[in-house]
């Protein structure tokens, strides 16, 4: 397949990137520096220049069989709003031009899409994302309103926290909670080329991430995470005495604190 790719020098698009040379894919990269690709392979092809400018988009998308948009925001401010419409706005339009129908853009769990169903952590966690950094989510909003209300075959993929990391295959998608999880540079992009065959979420978006990431109970000793045990069957709850709180002992010990006064309860 013949893809184009914006964003090809990024954390996520230099993973695309190299995952699909890998997979025999041909690649268009749009870039404004060549030697930000840090890849000379074969099957990719350099298209010199940025994705403000229109004419450049419709260089890149011509004669290509899908597109992948890897962009994100560079910083956190207002101008970063206008950037990223003007960018979805040219896309859609050398898409259209050179009839292109499919998208596999980025988008991020923050931001709202219709038909949403996000759990409490979820609303949480996008309120968190939009106290912090309110333009990235803005771009990123502004530029999904602009691709969603066209005629293309587009997938927003919606990843919480993108952390630095490897393709290891275990990651969870689909209309799922994700709360303050994470995903590998290296997972999100074998999702999206994935979802770019196997076309399982077109004209909607969908959420990725690493099971067991989102939980946020506190690491115990040995990177070991708290579990709530459920007691046997037929067991009864016997008070301990009242132990003191001892903070820094030998053993190790990070978990939850015990005031001075209170109880332990344990099964027996």
């Amino acid at each position: 397949m013949r893809l184009a790719l914006l964003g090809g020098t990024g954390s996520i698009g230099r993973e695309v990137l190299a995952q699909a040379l890998a997979g025999g894919h041909q690649v268009r990269a749009l870039v404004r520096d060549p030697a930000g690709l840090e890849v000379s392979l074969d099957g990719l092809e350099v298209v010199v220049g940025a994705a403000t400018n229109g004419a450049a988009v419709a260089e890149l998308v011509a004669a290509t069989d899908a597109v992948i948009n890897a962009l994100g925001p560079k910083r956190n401010s207002r101008d970063q709003v206008e950037l990223f419409e003007q960018i979805a706005r040219n896309l859609v339009a050398a898409m259209q031009q050179h009839g292109v129908k499919r998208l596999i853009t980025l988008s991020g769990a923050a931001v709202d899409a219709p038909g949403d169903q996000k759990s409490i952590l979820d609303r949480g966690a996008s309120r968190l994302v939009r106290i912090f950094v309110p333009h990235v989510v803005a771009a990123k909003q502004r530029e999904f309103s602009v691709i969603r209300k066209t005629d293309l075959d587009w997938t927003a993929v919606r990843p919480p926290r993108v952390v630095d990391g490897p393709r290891t295959g275990h990651y969870n998608a689909g209309t799922i909670p994700l709360g303050f999880g994470t995903i590998t540079t290296g997972d999100l992009a074998d999702f999206m080329l994935r979802e770019l065959i196997d076309e399982r979420y077109v004209r909607s978006s969908v959420r990725c991430y690493r099971p067991g990431s989102q939980e946020l109970a506190p690491p115990r000793r040995n990177g070991a995470r708290w579990r709530r045990q459920p007691p046997p069957p037929g067991a009864r709850c016997q008070r301990q005495p009242r132990i003191p709180l001892v903070i820094g002992q030998a053993s190790g010990y990070t978990g939850s604190r015990v005031p001075v006064g209170s109880t332990r309860t344990s099964v027996v």
